[in-house]
C-alpha cells in the first residue's frame, strides 16, 4: 500500500519543512487568510506536478543565487500574494527550493491543528463517492469527539475493505457491505489513539 508523502519524506526535509511551514503560518493569524495562503500553496503543487522537470529546475545546485530570484520572480510574480511570493523567495535565497512542496503540506496541516480539526487518512481499493466520504467522516468524526478532516487515498492494489490512519496509527476494517459494519472494536481503538493518555490509563480494554 502506498504510504503518504509525509511518513516517507526525509527527516532533514521534514524538519525543515514543519519550520518553514510554522514560520510562515505565525505571521498569518487569521485563520481565513491563512485559508487562502494554503489554496495558494497547493497551486503551487499542483504547478510542479504538472510540469514534467519542473522540480528539478527549481533545485538545480548550479544556479547562482541571482538566478534563483529571477527565476521565482518569472514563475511566481504576480501569479500569487505577496506573502507566498516573500516564502518562495526566502527558499530561494537560501537554496532550499526544494521545501516548497514539504511545506505546502505541513502549513495546511499546521493550520488544521490551530482550527482544531484532525486529519484523518482513509484509503480504498477505489475512489470514494460523495455519499460514502461522508459516511466514513461521520462515523470517524462521532467515535473521535472531534471535527475532522478526511483526505481519501486510492490503493487499486488493495483487496477491497478500508485502511484509516490517525497520525500514526493505522486501523484496518472490511467495506464489505457498508460503512455501518465497521466494527465497534475498531471504532473504540481509533477513538482510544486519539484520546490524551491520562484518560486511556482508566480505560477498560
Amino acid at each position: 500500500m502506498p504510504v503518504p508523502a509525509d511518513t516517507v519524506m526525509q527527516p532533514r526535509l521534514a524538519a525543515l519543512a514543519n519550520t518553514y511551514a510554522q514560520a510562515l503560518l505565525d505571521n498569518v493569524p487569521d485563520n481565513e487568510r491563512a485559508e487562502e495562503l494554503a489554496g495558494e500553496l497547493d497551486e503551487i503543487v499542483r504547478l510542479l506536478d504538472g510540469i514534467e522537470g519542473f522540480d528539478a529546475l527549481l533545485t538545480r545546485a548550479m544556479l547562482t543565487r541571482t538566478q534563483r530570484d529571477e527565476l521565482v520572480q518569472r514563475v511566481f510574480a504576480g501569479r500569487v500574494s505577496e506573502p507566498v511570493e516573500a516564502f518562495v523567495t526566502v527558499l530561494g535565497r537560501r537554496n532550499r527550493l526544494e521545501v516548497i512542496r514539504p511545506a505546502a503540506m505541513k502549513f495546511r496541516q499546521l493550520l488544521n491543528i490551530r482550527k482544531g480539526l484532525l486529519e484523518v487518512h482513509a484509503t480504498t481499493s477505489a475512489p470514494l463517492d460523495e455519499k460514502r466520504r461522508a459516511e466514513i467522516a461521520e462515523m470517524i468524526s462521532g467515535q473521535l469527539g472531534s471535527e475532522i478532516i478526511l483526505i481519501a487515498h486510492v490503493d487499486e492494489d488493495m483487496l477491497g475493505g478500508i485502511v484509516i490512519r490517525v497520525g500514526d496509527r493505522v486501523f484496518n476494517a472490511s467495506l464489505a457491505a457498508s460503512i455501518e459494519k465497521l466494527s465497534n472494536r475498531l471504532a473504540r481503538r481509533i477513538a482510544l489513539a486519539a484520546m490524551p493518555s491520562t484518560l486511556k490509563e482508566d480505560t477498560p480494554e
